[in-house]
């Protein structure tokens, strides 16, 4: 049996085309030809005169009735019914054409896609490689662990610091590598149930909050809020002292790891908007005075960090682009460095534990790492997922392996500082504004609008939520992780781990 190849019944006039050897309905062919030029199968040019005919015995057909009468209509639905046939086929082709070439654009795109996750990868081990490379202050890595014995050529590194006070700083990063490898966890760290069964110890109405802190012997907490003004508490919420001078909102107040030439509590830092730093020394009778105020930026100040070798020294950072490295004793700057790739200001900075580096981030995707000797950018950290994120806060752990940074994409990150790469990330479902991991390495704890959550550091494993808490701007760890100061909409908050 014979069927048309383009509507699939018996051809009453049946031709063969000699281009694809298929069987058509004559007047099919023929409206096909004259509106393509083609055969229909292939796709070949195709003309009627190449048509050829196929003989077959069949009843004489009675003659077309006019186009008036009831059959002359059905002829005429017949012709329509054909250019459906027609336009089905077509259809049909192009389907399975575009079918087609939708497969190759997927399977293009999937190879592109494991072409740049590639590169994103051997991109992140060479920058890992570029910062263990031996250069000026690459040996700040050997402060990390990354090898085993610290080379004694880094005492001969040149940069802006005194011969002597890159000595005394290279010296307590030997001994704080020691000190780590040789440190076990405090047996009074606060337990993961502990820390979920956190309960509110007292509060305090303090004017708005920007930055809280906590002394290293967990017995004064700081409040720093917008009317530039630095609120020192007694543990258990008596107020002992308004610290006062600065003209724009406070964005950094911190205790210095120890007293400062024999005073008795712990030296005071602040910072603010009115591009100043303040040195608050205490004072036997009189309690806290400005010891120092320093001018050394012309923009507003982000963040200021205590250096950990005495106590003397700070680190500062400005939206003009800028980082200090003062005496605190003298209110003098020792070094001054513009960051070229920071072109907003740098936002905020932190001190590792070992002294000889730093980390700061300008509202980027990347997080640099600086030599205090050479004041040299030895290294960048940058996270292939993170190309739209802003990173505007970074914390050291003091155990000196890890670097917690939060992003404007709601982004928890923890970076191992051995490899210089990501470990790993969190997605918080509101956007947090300050983080902090404790003296153990062991807990890192986020606060931000949607409250304080805690996780335990190595995996961002999560440990708990604070309740009842909203718009957060800064938080702290005590001693052990067993106090949380909290500062927010007003509010300074500690809560403590039931004993």
């Amino acid at each position: 049996m014979l069927l048309c190849a383009l509507s699939n019944e018996l051809p009453e006039s049946p031709v063969l085309s000699p281009k694809s050897n298929a069987v058509f309905e004559r007047r099919l062919i023929e409206k096909y030809i004259a509106d393509r030029g083609t055969d229909p199968v292939n796709g070949e040019p195709l003309t009627v005169d190449e048509l050829i005919d196929i003989k077959q015995d069949g009843p004489i057909r009675a003659r077309p009735p006019t186009a008036s009468s009831i059959p002359g209509m059905l002829s005429m639905f017949q012709n329509e019914w054909d250019a459906v046939v027609l336009e089905t086929y077509q259809l049909k082709q192009q389907l399975s054409k575009v079918r087609l070439e939708l497969s190759h654009t997927l399977y293009q795109h999937e190879a592109a896609c494991r072409v740049i996750a590639r590169l994103n990868k051997e991109n992140a081990q060479l920058r890992a490689q570029l910062g263990r490379v031996d250069a000026p202050g690459a040996r700040a890595a050997d402060s990390m662990d990354v090898d085993p014995k610290p080379a004694a050529a880094a005492a001969t590194t040149t940069g802006p610091l005194a011969g002597e006070l890159v000595q005394r700083m290279e010296a307590l990063s030997a001994a704080a590598l020691e000190d780590r490898r040789a440190r076990k966890t405090p047996a009074t760290l606060a337990s993961a149930e502990g820390l979920q069964s956190l309960h509110e110890s007292w509060t305090a109405t303090v004017g708005e909050l920007r930055t809280v802190a906590i002394s290293a012997l967990d017995d004064l907490v700081l409040a720093g809020s917008r009317d530039g003004t630095a609120t020192l508490f007694a543990q258990g919420g008596a107020s002992l002292q308004n610290l006062t001078g600065h003209k724009g909102r406070l964005t950094a107040a911190t205790f210095a790891p120890g007293p400062v030439q024999g005073a008795g509590r712990p030296t005071i830092l602040t910072a603010s908007h009115d591009r100043t730093v303040r040195v608050w020394a205490d004072e036997a009778d009189t309690g806290y005075k400005t010891r120092a105020v320093v001018e050394c930026h012309t923009g507003p100040v982000t963040s200021a960090a205590f250096h950990p070798l005495d106590g003397t020294l700070a680190l500062t950072t400005s939206l003009d682009a800028t980082w200090a490295f003062l005496d605190v004793t003298t209110g003098r700057t020792l070094h001054q460095q513009a960051c070229p790739v920071s072109k907003n200001g740098i936002i905020a900075a932190d001190i590792h534990p070992d002294g000889l580096i730093f980390g700061s981030c300008a509202g980027d995707s990347q997080i640099l790492i600086w030599d205090l000797r050479s004041a040299a950018n030895i290294a960048s950290l940058s996270s292939p997922d993170a190309a739209g994120a802003n990173i505007d806060s970074l914390t050291f752990s003091q155990n000196g392996y890890y670097l917690s940074s939060i992003g404007r994409d709601n982004t928890l990150r923890l970076w191992d500082l051995r490899k210089s790469q990501l470990v790993d990330s969190v997605v918080l479902d509101w956007a947090p504004t300050s983080s902090t991991i404790d003296a153990s390495g062991t807990y890192l704890t986020v606060g931000g609008e949607g409250g304080v959550s805690i996780f335990r550091t190595r995996k961002l494993k999560p440990v708990c939520n604070v309740p009842g808490l909203t718009s957060v701007a800064s938080v702290a760890f005590g001693k052990d992780a067993r106090t949380i100061v909290v500062g927010g909409d007003s509010m300074l908050r500690v809560f403590s781990v039931p004993e």
